[in-house]
């Protein structure tokens, strides 16, 4: 079973999903600690899709929704 299939990777989730594992493994790897997380994701998001601007911004978003959460705790912060 493949991780990443070429029709997977034509819709705007797979491409999402995409960019954002694979900038996260590049950011462990990646020996630069003052690259930023922002151009990193622009950078394979153009090399997932030809036009990677709306799939980069997507990525970005998701995963800052994802730390927020997990940061804040699952109720976003406030008091139940």
């Amino acid at each position: 079973m493949d991780l990443f299939t070429y029709q997977s990777l034509s819709t705007l989730t797979g491409a999402v999903t995409a960019t954002v594992l694979t900038t996260e493994f590049c950011k462990l790897i990646w020996p630069g600690k003052g690259t930023s997380t922002r151009w990193m994701a622009l950078l394979i998001a153009e090399g997932v899709v030809f036009n990677g601007l709306l799939v980069a911004s997507s990525a970005m978003g998701s995963w800052q929704v994802v730390h927020d959460l997990v940061s804040n705790g699952a109720n976003g912060g406030k008091e139940a």
